[in-house]
């Protein structure tokens, strides 16, 4: 077809007169002789040998940006070309689900490596032109990849996923896999980054929602039981919250454990508020309601240090019991008690009762777990919510008092027993 079209135009070249004698003659015909001719000459241009894409050229050919600024070595590259390449030709490559879910799993663990091995360095770089004059050609080419630029106040902070293989999903995906799409798509990072992941909760609120119906509908699918770590984080977020009350009036809202500095765990209870109005059937929301009616607090002093701190104890671990009083057996480290913990409290959670807390004490040198109805800045405060914690478990609870042994803006504080009351 090519050759054809080329000797046309040599003849045209060769023999001019012919094209003049069917102007003046056939004015028309000549002008859909030139638009003929015009396509022809398209025609050839289109006959140019084009590079195929493959594995290794798919991304000089469509990622160059990428391309460009990664290592032609690094692992990150392979796995990168693999995952692009099987994108593009996902109508020839994915089949069935089990395809599908490894390029979910693929994409979270490249939201994670993208930004911590390459696009975090060079967004540090303003030399660089990834995220200013070519922003938008970097967004194009995440964008090929399932994937989205985070940014806060003009300055990128992360990846966040956004919806790809949406026909395959539907095509190849039974139930609950496409509910486990929606709840990887909320995964990535929040505008607070990595420095302040709790600032912006819409995304675990949305976890949580998913990952509930998924567990009721389906408790035993693999894909219920994959989420589990991601949902417990998303939990955790919105029940083991406490106040920071500085000098008496301005409070600060922290996620986890005790401790007193909003980097890098504080948040914002206006997230719970709206989970409690818009999920009134979650199982989670009358939870949630009582913890944000009843509060715990730690206190701080004119120096920016905790006071001591009142909390009621429902289960202690490690621990045995001699003579009805507590005996506090060592524990090496929070990994070797504190998972036993977590379970619990998750089990607390479960059952709707609020015990929200999974904090980390010294007896003198020896570390301990406890699960925690509530902490208080005040003892009077504490005394009075002794009957309710006692209600709530069902067994008698214990009142504690812990001291804060170092300057509160150190993330996990050391607090030590000073003192351990029999509660009701």
């Amino acid at each position: 077809m090519c050759i054809g079209i080329k000797t046309l135009i040599l003849h045209l070249v060769l023999y001019p007169d012919d094209i003049l004698m069917i102007n003046l003659r056939y004015p028309y015909i000549t002008i859909l002789f030139l638009f003929f001719a015009l396509c022809c000459y398209c025609s050839i241009t289109s006959c140019k040998k084009q590079e195929p894409i493959t594995v290794t050229t798919f991304l000089p050919l469509k990622l160059p940006l990428l391309d460009r600024a990664l290592p032609d070595s690094s692992v990150l590259r392979t796995t990168l070309s693999y995952y692009a390449y099987t994108l593009y030709k996902a109508n020839e490559i994915i089949d069935k689900e089990e395809d599908l879910a490894k390029m979910f799993e693929t994409r979270d663990t490249l939201l994670y490596k993208l930004h911590h091995e390459l696009l975090d360095s060079l967004s540090a770089d303003y030399s660089l032109p990834y995220f200013n004059a070519q922003a938008n050609e970097l967004d194009n080419e995440l964008a090929l990849l399932g994937m989205k630029a985070v940014y806060s106040e003009r300055i990128y902070v992360g990846l966040e996923p956004i919806p790809m293989l949406q026909f395959w999903v539907r095509r190849y995906g039974y139930k609950p896999f496409p509910q486990y799409v929606d709840f990887l798509n909320q995964g990535g990072i929040s505008e607070g980054g990595y420095d302040y992941p709790y600032i912006d909760l819409k995304k675990r609120m949305e976890m949580v929602s998913i990952g509930e119906q998924m567990r009721k509908d389906y408790p035993e699918s693999i894909y219920s039981k994959k989420i589990e770590p991601y949902f417990a984080d998303a939990l955790n977020s919105l029940v083991d919250i406490h106040s920071v009350l500085e000098f008496d009036t301005t409070a600060t809202t922290i996620i986890g454990a005790l401790n007193t500095e909003s980097y890098p765990t504080g948040t914002d209870t206006f997230y719970h508020t709206w989970y409690v109005k818009n999920h009134a059937k979650s199982k989670y929301t009358p939870v949630v309601s009582r913890i944000l009616d009843n509060i715990s607090t730690i206190q701080l002093n004119y120096y920016f240090l905790p006071r001591d701190v009142y909390m009621i104890v429902t289960d202690w671990y490690p621990y045995v019991v001699a003579d009805n009083k507590p005996i506090f057996t060592p524990a090496d480290t929070l990994l070797t008690c504190c998972p036993t913990a977590l379970q619990q409290r998750n089990n607390y959670i479960e059952q709707g009762v609020d015990v929200p807390h999974v904090v980390v004490v010294y007896n003198g040198k020896q570390k301990m777990c406890a699960l925690v109805y509530r902490f208080y800045g005040s003892k009077t405060l504490a005394e009075d919510n002794l009957a309710k914690a006692h209600q709530a478990v069902g067994r008698d609870v214990m009142l504690v008092t812990i001291k804060c042994d170092i300057a509160h803006y150190l993330q996990n504080p050391k607090w030590t027993i000073i003192g351990v009351e029999q509660g009701c």
